[in-house]
């Protein structure tokens, strides 16, 4: 069973963040996949810049993913703690805080730089695989865990935010530590919109970049 089946919400609602997890986490799983598979080195030299355009993209929304990841991590957390359920969300985001670290030295290794120019960076990769090797547990129980999640909740999962609202809101250069603006949805959404801003050229910046991996994995965009 895929992690997003795991943790479906009603037929009748809308996804929301608990669906996002897993969403987003078979993304991540899939853009790795793709970025193992599209090293340019040995191949024609047509064939190379194809492949090094589409393991940059494929980077870049790894990186976006991630964040996406966090940000609904985050949410679903947030209302276990409240619903008396701290011992699932401890479980659920007990990686944040180096997920965070790592999504936002990605952002700092990628800002500026074209998907197709970050096959020059060695530390690009290297953080990469630190994020793999972080989630890689996660990865392997997070069905089981999103089930508990979903049960715990129970009828409060209506509180939790949609994922149209986190993917709206969730920041590509997230803080390592809470703070104060945080709990501002507007102060949120701004971050976000900073972060993007500062961030380009991003995953779907073309001629770059090739839009239609982003389109797979972010159909919204």
């Amino acid at each position: 069973m895929s992690s997003a089946a795991a943790a479906s919400a009603s037929p009748d609602q809308p996804p929301d963040s608990l669906d996002l997890i897993g969403e987003v986490s078979d993304n991540i799983q899939q853009l790795l996949i793709e970025w193992d598979e599209l090293v340019p080195e040995g191949r024609h030299p047509r064939d190379a810049v194809k492949a090094a355009r589409r393991r940059g993209t494929a980077g870049k929304e790894l990186m976006e993913q991630a964040a996406l990841r966090l940000a609904a991590i985050d949410d679903v957390s947030h209302l276990l703690r409240k619903s008396g359920n701290g011992s699932i969300a401890t479980l659920l985001d007990r990686n944040s805080p180096n997920g965070r670290r790592l999504t936002a030295r990605l952002d700092e290794q990628s800002r500026g730089t074209s998907a197709i120019d970050l096959r020059y960076s060695e530390e690009f990769s290297n953080s990469i695989e630190q994020l793999r090797n972080l989630w890689a547990d996660e990865f392997d129980h997070q069905s089981e865990l999103m089930e508990q999640a979903g049960r715990a909740l129970g009828a409060r999962r209506v509180a939790l935010h949609s994922a149209t609202f986190i993917r709206g809101h969730a920041p590509i250069h997230p803080s390592e530590h809470h703070r104060w603006y945080q709990d501002i949805p507007v102060f949120v959404r701004i971050h976000a919109l900073y972060d993007r801003a500062r961030s380009f050229p991003g995953a779907e910046s073309t001629p770059t970049s090739e839009v239609a991996m982003v389109k797979r994995y972010d159909p919204g965009r």
